[in-house]
């Protein structure tokens, strides 16, 4: 008996060491289901990730009317197959996760060139008992090689640049899975307003028409694997009709046996901009269009002091007549012996007519015309809007702040991307209309109707710039659409 249980015990050691349980799964052991997306969005494309595992490759696509491949890139994923469930087994998880932290600290050489934190575990990975954390997708200073990770997603550190623009914080969804089921490019998977399915959505996110009309919902996306949804809705919320709110609500959802969802969690965050300009002009009293900026009181007559009298200068055209005086004639001296003589007349000098020159005229000097604040903003405008349409991205890139902030991207990043599209677009025309400026304590808020148009792409909105005025010069701080 003791002999028999000594087999069992290194029977059971052996296979612990031939396939230990970190390491080994069966090839069903995935969470491949056939997705289901769905995308409502009032002016922008939405942009989405998907890895798949099987062939490793990380594709970024574009919807708007229908789905477009921007991008497709190799990438390295976990070692072993199937999804991650413990801390070690050098899997990949599977299911639809967002960047919560961005890292680009260049002395952390295991991570390439910068790295993107992800939410793992999720609410679905909590519930079905998944652990482990500190899954990223990052660079690598080595040779890329397929199935080599202990569970993030590596891809060359040159690829990683060039995807990092579109990775911002909390707002681009990333789908991995084993692998797609069917082709994404050429799909509609447009959500249309007013239809059952929409209605459907916003039931399910507990979303109250009544107080938020569709017209203020920015972007809507609805994202179905299997039994599991993530929804995610932007919209505007506003206070006293001139602050505007930019709030978002992420709901993770289950599907019930008949069909019903049932949230399980939600996250909310808002964004309040006490300068952001309300898109409701005619409601806005804080919106003056281009409002001229308040002057100095002149000081008023019996503020100023008093000057000294001028002397009153001769009119030029008039002649000046000075007569000099009639000196009288001189008496000889009389002698005593002779009579007297009448003195003989000396006739009088006439008066002389003298001719006053005037002083020669001086060149007029032309004065430089002082622009207003409003005239500088507005030529500033311009002068970024030619450069977007001149591609001339220096000039472009110098209308915006060191400390610009855009979606998660810094000025650089923006940099990137813009590159990125002026490789991409053969052409871009941009126009801009019914201009509004709102004066700040810092700088103004202007906000204006703006069309784009590319080869590839357009659309039309209404944009706001934040800037600032440092030192005389004018700077975006951030810009919203």
């Amino acid at each position: 008996m003791k002999f028999v249980f000594s087999f069992i015990f290194l029977i059971a050691a052996a296979s612990s060491v031939l396939f230990p349980t970190t390491g080994y799964c069966s090839p069903t052991d995935t969470t491949d289901s056939p997705l289901d997306l769905l995308f409502y969005s009032r002016n922008t494309p939405t942009e989405f990730i998907v890895v798949e595992k099987k062939h490793q490759k990380l594709s970024l696509f574009e919807h708007q009317d229908q789905v477009r491949l921007l991008r497709e890139f190799v990438c390295a994923t976990g070692q072993n197959p199937g999804t991650k469930k413990i801390s070690g087994d050098s899997r990949t998880p599977e299911g639809i996760y967002f960047i919560t932290e961005i890292y680009e600290d260049k002395r952390i050489s295991v991570f390439g060139s910068r790295a993107f934190h992800l939410n793992y575990p999720n609410i679905f990975d909590s519930h079905a008992g998944h652990l482990g954390d500190g899954i990223f997708i990052h660079g690598t200073n080595k040779k890329l090689i397929p199935n080599s990770t202990n569970g993030c997603i590596t891809l060359d550190n040159k690829d990683l640049d060039e995807l990092a623009p579109y990775l911002a914080v909390n707002t681009i969804p990333i789908i991995v899975l084993d692998a797609l089921s069917e082709p994404l490019v050429g799909k509609s998977l447009l959500l249309e307003a007013d239809t059952p399915r929409f209605a459907e959505i916003l039931g399910a996110l507990s979303f109250d028409l009544k107080k938020i009309p569709v017209r203020d919902i920015q972007a809507l996306s609805f994202l179905k694997q299997g039994e599991k949804a993530v929804a995610s809705i932007k919209y505007a919320t506003y206070e006293r009709d001139h602050i505007q709110y930019r709030e978002q609500l992420r709901t993770y959802l289950t599907q019930s046996p008949i069909g019903t969802w049932r949230n399980i969690y939600a996250v909310q965050s808002q964004e309040k901009n006490p300068y952001l300009l309300a898109m409701r002009p005619s409601k806005n009293e804080l919106v003056a269009r281009l409002a001229p900026v308040p002057q100095p009181a002149e000081a008023s007559p019996a503020d100023q002091p008093a000057e000294p009298p001028q002397p009153v200068q001769p009119d030029r055209s008039v002649q000046v007549a000075a007569a000099e005086a009639t000196e009288p004639a001189a008496t000889p001296a009389v002698q005593p012996a002779e009579p007297a003589r009448p003195a003989k007349a000396v006739p009088a000098q006439p008066a002389r007519i003298v001719q006053k020159t005037p002083p020669a005229k001086q060149p007029a000097v032309a004065k430089i015309p002082q622009l207003t604040r409003s005239e500088e903003l507005l030529n500033f405008v311009e002068k970024w809007r030619s450069a977007w349409v001149a591609k001339d991205i220096e000039t472009y890139i110098s209308c915006y702040s060191p400390s610009f902030k855009n979606g998660g991207l810094n000025r650089e990043g923006w940099k990137r991307k813009k590159l990125s599209l002026n490789k991409k677009y053969s052409y871009i025309n941009v126009a801009i209309k019914n201009i509004v400026v709102q004066w700040t304590p810092s700088g103004a808020n202007v906000s204006f109707s703006q069309t784009y148009k590319s080869d590839q792409y357009q659309t039309v909105g209404t944009k706001v710039l934040q800037m600032t005025n440092k030192n005389n010069r004018w700077q975006i701080e951030s810009e919203i659409m």
